[in-house]
């Protein structure tokens, strides 16, 4: 199984953005999980 995403690198960290046409359940634990983290604290 592969799944289309774009890596950057952004403040010396390596961020993985999945492709938004990707429905299966790896692309919504991925957005799930990358909206959790991006509300969490330092």
């Amino acid at each position: 199984m592969s799944i289309t995403a774009r890596v950057t690198r952004h403040a010396k960290r390596t961020e993985v953005h999945p492709s938004e046409d990707h429905h299966g359940a790896f692309g919504d634990a991925w957005r799930a999980l990358d909206a959790l983290l991006a509300n969490a604290g330092p």
